[in-house]
């Protein structure tokens, strides 16, 4: 038979044990609420930025340059293009130009371009390293469309009823210069 002193410590085991537990639990939550904040947080910017005009873009850059004092994250923003004035060390992409198909499309394709245009802009706005091509994919679904490879390996876009058009088309690169920009993740 277990003495007095045996049970208290079989029992204070027993509680360090559940404590342990406790504190596993309690920080694989706070993780998991950390990670649905992040994909909130990221899903949410990733609708704005790909419907904001010209002028809503012009507001934003305001807002950021106003709001946000951390030094870090001023520097990252302004490596990203993001706070007023140009970024440091960094030549600023220009669009790319409508294609000549675009510029006569029909209002509902015209918006489809449009879309994948500001989508394409989104993506190339992330740093070196990210995974370009799993962005677009995420960025283009957000409209309802999917990006796909074609037999030629170009990349497609389509939208919910299968039609669309090649990448190249929508942005007026050619696909090298698409994989170039996408290169790494493909």
């Amino acid at each position: 038979m277990a003495t007095k002193a045996e049970k208290l410590a079989s029992i204070e085991e027993k509680q360090k044990k559940l404590a342990a537990q406790k504190r596993a639990l309690e920080a694989k939550d706070k993780l998991e609420q950390r990670k649905a904040d992040t994909r909130l947080k990221v899903l949410v910017g990733a609708a704005v930025l790909s419907e904001i005009s010209d002028d809503d873009e012009r507001r934003l850059r305001s807002l950021l340059d106003r709001a946000i004092k951390a030094p870090r994250d001023r520097e990252f923003l302004a490596a990203q293009g993001w706070l007023n004035g140009p970024a440091p060390n960094s030549a600023a992409k220009p669009a790319a130009p409508p294609t000549a198909s675009a510029a006569t499309a029909s209002p509902a394709a015209q918006g489809l371009a449009d879309k994948v245009r500001a989508a394409w802009a989104a993506v190339m706005r992330l740093p070196a390293g990210a995974d370009k091509r799993k962005a677009l994919k995420t960025e283009l679904q957000v409209y309802g469309f999917q990006l796909s490879l074609d037999r030629q390996n170009s990349f497609v876009v389509l939208d919910k009823d299968g039609r669309g058009d090649t990448l190249s088309r929508y942005l007026g690169l050619d696909n090298a210069a698409i994989n170039r920009e996408l290169a790494g993740a493909v």
